[in-house]
């Protein structure tokens, strides 16, 4: 779903909790109506396009039935399940994406910028909103999602998974 901020809000403070919390823009008052109408079709254009294809992966590798994350942790790629000892958690439609690119791509650092353009498919979202996807996936994967264990971050350049 996403998320447009309209604020008479100026201040940079405003703007950058706003794109850290998830939001996919932000437009400060006042504004033109045809402004607010192009941001609008950009966003959902991008968004349509990202709900209308599997998550794009390195190398066009093949996307597997299921995944094992780790000995409790499986994502299934038919229903977009993932099962956590034996609980199913619903995923976001990004949420998937980004998780299954990390999959496909274990072991490896993934940076930002690759998974701005290969989950994204979109190089002007904001690392901010990376950072929330992965909070969201941290806390349906990890027993502590402040110390991950499966989804680390290499500071200053992505994230690896790891399990």
């Amino acid at each position: 779903m996403p998320i447009l901020f309209v604020s008479a809000r100026t201040s940079d403070d405003d703007v950058l909790i706003a794109l850290n919390i998830g939001g996919d823009d932000y437009i400060k008052k006042p504004y033109t109506l045809s402004i607010l109408l192009a941001k609008v079709k950009t966003i959902l254009a991008r968004y349509e396009k990202a709900a209308s294809q599997v998550a794009q992966t390195s190398g066009n590798a093949p996307v597997a039935p299921s995944y094992n994350i780790s000995q409790d942790i499986t994502l299934d790629t038919n229903t977009h399940k993932l099962m956590v000892r034996g609980v199913a958690q619903s995923l976001k439609d990004m949420e998937y994406k980004l998780l299954l690119y990390l999959i496909v791509n274990r072991g490896r650092v993934v940076t930002k910028d690759e998974l701005l353009k290969n989950v994204w498919e979109d190089e002007f979202t904001g690392e901010g909103t990376i950072a929330v996807h992965i909070r969201h996936l941290r806390e349906k994967t990890e027993d502590d999602p402040k110390d991950p264990k499966i989804i680390k971050t290499i500071w200053g350049v992505g994230y690896i998974l790891d399990a």
